[in-house]
């Protein structure tokens, strides 16, 4: 059987949608149901094409999605989880997304969640074997009341583990980031970048974790959360953590929370650039680097553009200039 341009699974309202999915081929992905409900997909050959799970949401009840994913050992693949937006009348989204990486596995996980108006919770849990690779990239664009949290778990040596994360807040809208990795056997890595904009009255934030078991020698752990508050009414809260139970480790972290720095908003002025445009420019250039590998994508890069576009020009509209 020849392989498909790309795998698309479809979930509406929480469910699976075979009709508006791509067939699958039971050699290469099969899909079978798990106890409360939801779906196991087992990933069993390297693939050539991402995989793409999409939810869409358009009832007025709230709906739930729990999906687990086994990767085979060896195999690699792209995963694309991509949220579409919601109406105001929809009930929200809750959901779980459990991934197991089994030895010499590699995954690149790209979490896209686009404007939605509900409340959105989303859970993801990565367990690894030894020698498999976790390379997750997220874009989160805010609701109403938003959460994400990844929770990734190192078991096998050698694992590796990244998690490369944006989001942008505004309005009154509530952001929520939570990020776990732990260290559970010697010689593993892992490596967090978060980088989140607030604006207007939004509420934002972030909260890290590294734990080092006892028994995990020389493990590697690096945390960083950078925020950047566009208003003086809005918040962001950050809290890195390291729960560390070996001596022989390489741990790091850094946080902060700041706003534009005024030398260079002049720089940019003094040259003719209207201060929306500057503003514009360095929050992007902020925002950017977690989110480059997102925005590189052609089948997610432009949604995610446009809205970035669409949040500087409805900030310089209220200012009164444009970018």
């Amino acid at each position: 059987m020849k392989e498909a341009r790309e795998f698309r699974l479809v979930f509406l309202e929480g469910h699976y949608s075979e009709k508006d999915s791509t067939p699958l081929d039971p050699q290469w992905l099969t899909l079978t149901p798990i106890e409360g409900g939801g779906l196991r997909l087992s990933i069993e050959k390297t693939l050539s094409t991402p995989i793409y799970l999409i939810h869409r949401c358009e009832g007025i009840a709230a709906a739930q999605s729990q999906l687990q994913v086994h990767i085979a050992s060896g195999v690699h693949v792209s995963l694309c989880e991509r949220f579409m937006p919601m109406p105001a009348a929809t009930g929200g989204w809750r959901g779980t997304t459990e991934i197991t990486l089994a030895k010499a596995a590699h995954c690149e996980y790209l979490h896209l969640q686009e404007p939605v108006a509900g409340a959105w919770e989303h859970d993801v849990s990565v367990y690894q074997e030894a020698d498999s690779v976790w390379e997750a990239h997220t874009f989160l664009t805010g609701a109403g009341s938003h959460r994400a949290d990844f929770h990734m778990e190192q078991a096998g040596t050698h694992a590796n583990a990244t998690l490369l994360g944006a989001f942008l807040g505004h309005d009154t809208q509530s952001v929520n980031v939570s990020s776990t990795v732990v260290h559970g056997v010697p010689e593993t890595r892992s490596r967090q970048l978060v980088k989140g904009i607030a604006a207007d009255q939004s509420r934002c934030s972030f909260h890290g974790m590294v734990h080092v078991k006892p028994h995990a020698k020389n493990a590697y752990g690096k945390m960083h959360n950078h925020n950047l508050l566009l208003d003086s009414t809005a918040e962001v809260q950050t809290m890195p953590c390291f729960q560390i139970e070996h001596d022989q480790v390489v741990c790091n972290h850094g946080a902060t929370v700041g706003q534009l720095r005024t030398d260079e908003l002049f720089y940019l002025q003094a040259r003719g650039i209207l201060p929306a445009r500057a503003e514009q420019l360095l929050s992007r250039a902020f925002i950017e680097e977690p989110a480059a590998e997102i925005l590189q994508r052609p089948e997610v890069g432009p949604a995610i553009t446009a809205y970035i576009d669409a949040f500087f020009t409805g900030r310089a509209a209220i200012k009164g200039n444009t970018p």
